[in-house]
């Protein structure tokens, strides 16, 4: 059963609101190297030389050290002035960062099934949220926006590739709304807790 959200849940949740006025990516979630958090740092970094004022928001935490490490390459690259650490936050305000957000990322690396498995719950929350989630070329999540149509692919590891993406979405604003369009629509439809109930216990009684 895939770990999508409660639309009765999100419904009920307020929206704060963070005022980001440029164009804004975030990533949130628990950090780790899986993550692939440094090319979406260097990435950023060179997405800067044609949008100087865009934001990076990094919505989480980790243990102390590799927290250090992202600052530190966020130092070496000199944009600590675009980069935002906010810390861990409440699941209560996660959407409020997804509607800040013009672009949400999911960035994972990994070359074993585990990997190619994954299916993040933030891109069904950003999706729910009308956010345009731009996911790393591992099988499940690159079938999942080709199927739905929500977001880019970008080739894991690749820093050029990712940088790409941003710029294709930061130049086409009606692109953007179109694609969070699509995501909420399939999030509603398809991808919540209500209907992946209903499709266990059709399994189960196919079962038994």
């Amino acid at each position: 059963m895939r770990n999508v959200p409660d639309l009765k849940r999100f419904d009920q949740m307020g929206i704060e609101p963070l005022e980001y006025d440029t164009f804004t990516i975030s990533y949130i979630g628990y950090f780790t190297p899986q993550r692939g958090l440094e090319t979406a740092i260097t990435a950023f970094s060179e997405f800067l030389d044609s949008v100087p004022d865009a934001k990076l928001l990094m919505v989480g935490d980790s243990n102390d050290d590799y927290i250090t490490d992202l600052q530190s390459l966020v130092s070496e690259v000199g944009i600590e002035n675009n980069v935002e650490f906010t810390g861990w936050v409440d699941f209560e305000r996660v959407p409020s960062y997804m509607n800040a957000s013009d672009v949400t990322l999911c960035t994972w690396v990994g070359d074993n099934l585990d990997s190619e498995c994954t299916l993040p719950n933030k891109m069904f929350q950003s999706m729910l949220m009308e956010t345009p989630v731009v996911a790393s070329n591992l099988r499940s999540m690159e079938n999942l926006i080709n199927k739905t149509d929500s977001g880019l692919v970008f080739e894991q590891d690749s820093t050029s590739s990712l940088t790409e993406a941003f710029q294709k979405l930061y130049n086409n604003p009606d692109f953007r709304k179109k694609l969070g369009h699509n995501g909420k629509r399939a999030a509603e439809s398809k991808y919540n807790i209500h209907e992946e109930g209903d499709t266990l216990v059709k399994l189960y009684q196919r079962i038994l």
